[in-house]
């Protein structure tokens, strides 16, 4: 009898500024925190599992702080993302007129509806240009500008 195994394809790194839009494993070890994403895609939705691995020498063994979501695609063709600032700081687009942030804090991952149905929050706090080329043009119109740094004077 031959038994197979389907072979796992090693994670990819999970580095600031990438872009995911199919499923796999992203994983980034930053001393003694390691971070995985891991997304699937069924049909019209896309899944994620994040999950942040503490190891402290003080402490025996480690603390594990996980998220998980769905993004539900309006077609198969929807042109979703998740955008990675930092690798505590994920944006999800569903393609469409939706994105959150979900950003790691000491004890969970909290999530930020930034666009909803098509509309921007009144308060999105600073969104990252790289994330704003990769939305459609209607949002792209409606995103808020970056705050003007003020010119330094000459000596």
């Amino acid at each position: 009898m031959v038994t197979h195994h389907a072979l796992t394809p090693p994670a990819a790194p999970l580095n600031p500024g990438t872009v995911i839009t199919g499923p796999g494993t992203w994983r980034q070890q930053v001393g003694a925190a390691s971070r995985e994403l891991e997304v699937t895609r069924s049909g019209d939705e896309i899944s994620w599992h994040y999950s942040i691995t503490q190891n402290s020498p003080a402490k025996p063994g480690a603390s594990r702080t996980e998220d998980a979501s769905r993004i539900h695609l309006s077609s198969s063709a929807s042109p979703w993302f998740i955008y990675v600032e930092t690798a505590g700081c994920l944006w999800f687009f569903d393609g469409e007129n939706n994105l959150v942030r979900r950003e790691e804090t000491d004890t969970s991952v909290q999530a930020k509806d930034i666009i909803s149905a098509g509309q921007f929050s009144p308060d999105p706090g600073e969104i990252p240009p790289d994330l704003i080329s990769r939305l459609p043009a209607d949002l792209q119109k409606l995103a808020p500008k970056p705050a003007a740094v003020p010119a330094r004077p000459s000596i």
